[in-house]
């Protein structure tokens, strides 16, 4: 048998020649070029290949990073995406500009992928190895099992003992040739350019998956800042949101109330909007009105929720002057403490969209509101400036319930919603917390009842139950702040005296 040998310094000199075939005949001559066919080493040893990069490959490799990204940033850790992001685009802005880097950065990849790979293999398969393929040889060794028949030594077996590694990999790597490649291959910026376009649609895409596209829409307006766009109805992470005619997220009212009818005006930021993560049946104002206006009564109790996110005591004052206080009989001015030093500001200034050109896309919802909260640590809003902006927005809420007393409502409470850790029970860990004794005091002043529920939450869930963030509710924590609220609601001297007309009305006795 003859040795065989990938190599090949030439054309064979008998390849050229004919050969007689067993009738006499002769064939046509067959020349092989060393051109043509090729030696490969298909088992190299100790040699090191440098594949090239293409750019599809680093694109590929930025989108991964920069979907990570915005992961996290829809999990609200932005400063941990946005080091994401700054990692991502840089390693790829390099990858681009250099080929050495780009190698270093593979190689970097590649050696803690296999880091990665090695370490969760050798957990998963050492875990394996020792809870199962350990206990149950141990067993089946031990009552005598031998399906190889490995013992049997008086058994015929046609087990062959295995030939040598270096052997294998000669006769092998021998065994095959290959012709040169051949054919076009894309221009580099003409691959870029369509992955690059694909990995824009795949995140349009993502984005109107998770709630973007539809954005809640905002109407700008000089005295109020703005207000949610009227009569919006919408489907936003998996919760209904409908505005009135009046831009409430609340049922259609009339200007002016029905004769006999109760009216309760809340007002109030993101914390009482809900968001759109919550359902308009769930938010805490549904459920006030749920629970006061009981089905078949003759009077009915209406609960007007006039709010916005980012909304605060200088807004609020705006709408009630802007569209009145609607005959309401108890007022509610909703807030987590922080509210105090929000000025007057309008959708510049708010990473929402006005609804005379709304978005087209929902990546434009995206980076807005990444733009505008690079803009936002940009703004130099320390703490100097918000020490000032909050003594201001102090007299703004006295001014906004001196206007509501002068409309004729007597019974006005300033609730102010606990964060999460007071809510659950903690010490106010707020930095607004120095706020606190001066915003009660403004209240005080004003005729305003201050409610601060401090350790509401705590025992009846955990605080991922209860709580989205630091501050706004989820479904289950506006079920048990609602339920405080009604409880204060019930006993205020409007409310009694309501129920007194209407008892008196039927004959009855309260």
């Amino acid at each position: 048998m003859s040795d065989f040998s990938a190599e090949s310094s030439g054309p064979d000199p008998a390849a050229s020649r004919p050969s007689a075939t067993s009738a006499g005949s002769l064939t046509a001559p067959v020349t092989l070029s060393s051109s043509t066919l090729k030696g490969v080493a298909w088992y190299p040893s100790g040699q090191k290949t440098t594949a090239t990069t293409h750019p599809a490959t680093i694109f590929l490799k930025t989108g991964i990073g920069i979907g990570i990204g915005f992961l996290l940033y829809l999990a609200d850790h932005f400063r941990l995406a946005s080091i994401v992001w700054a990692v991502a685009l840089s390693v790829g802005v390099v990858s681009l500009a250099s080929a050495g880097a780009r190698q270093t950065i593979d190689k970097a990849l590649l050696s803690l992928g296999r880091l990665i790979g090695g370490g969760v293999g050798s957990v998963l398969l050492g875990a394996i190895y020792l809870l199962v393929v350990a206990p149950l040889g141990f067993v089946r060794r031990a009552i005598g099992a031998d399906d190889l028949h490995l013992r049997d030594h008086d058994r015929w077996s046609f087990w062959l003992a295995a030939d040598q590694p270096s052997r294998v990999t000669r006769w092998v790597g021998s065994m095959f040739v290959t012709e040169p490649l051949a054919g076009r291959v894309g221009h580099p910026l003409r691959t870029s350019l369509v992955v690059l376009l694909l990995l824009v649609v795949l995140a349009e895409g993502v984005a109107r998956t998770l709630g973007f596209g539809h954005a809640v829409l905002y109407r700008a307006d000089p005295i109020v800042g703005y207000y949610p766009t009227p009569n919006q109805i919408l489907a936003r992470y998996g919760g209904a949101l409908r505005t009135n005619a009046f831009g409430m997220r609340s049922e259609d009212i009339a200007q002016h109330k029905a004769a006999g009818d109760f009216r309760i005006l809340m007002l109030g930021d993101s914390t009482q909007w809900g968001g759109s993560y919550v359902d308009q049946k769930d938010i805490y104002t549904t459920r006030i009105q749920a629970a006061l206006d009981a089905p078949g009564n003759r009077r009915h109790v209406e609960v007007l929720s006039v709010s916005a996110n980012g909304w605060g005591p200088f807004h609020e004052h705006g709408y009630i002057k802007r569209f009145g206080t609607f005959d309401a009989d108890i007022a509610v001015i909703d807030m987590p403490m922080d509210d105090v030093n929000r000025p007057l500001y309008g959708l510049m200034d708010a990473p929402f969209f006005g609804d005379v050109n709304p978005p087209t896309f929902a990546l434009e919802e995206f980076l807005n509101n990444l733009t505008w909260r690079y803009r936002k640590a940009h703004a130099g809003l320390d703490s100097r400036w918000e020490h000032e902006q909050s003594a201001l927005g102090l007299i703004e809420y006295g001014n906004l319930a001196d206007a509501l007393h002068a409309s004729g409502i007597t019974d006005i409470y300033g609730a102010i919603l606990p964060g999460k850790i007071p809510g659950m029970g903690g010490p106010r860990y707020e930095s607004s917390a120095d706020w606190f004794e001066p915003l009660r005091d403004v209240f005080t002043a004003h005729r305003v009842t201050t409610l601060y529920p401090q350790g509401l939450f705590k025992g009846v869930g955990t605080p991922e139950e209860i709580y989205y963030d630091d501050v706004h509710l989820n479904p289950k924590g506006h079920a048990i702040y609602a339920e405080f609220l009604v409880s204060q609601l019930k006993a205020s001297a409007a409310y009694q005296r309501w129920l007194l007309d209407d008892h008196e009305a039927l004959g009855r006795t309260p």
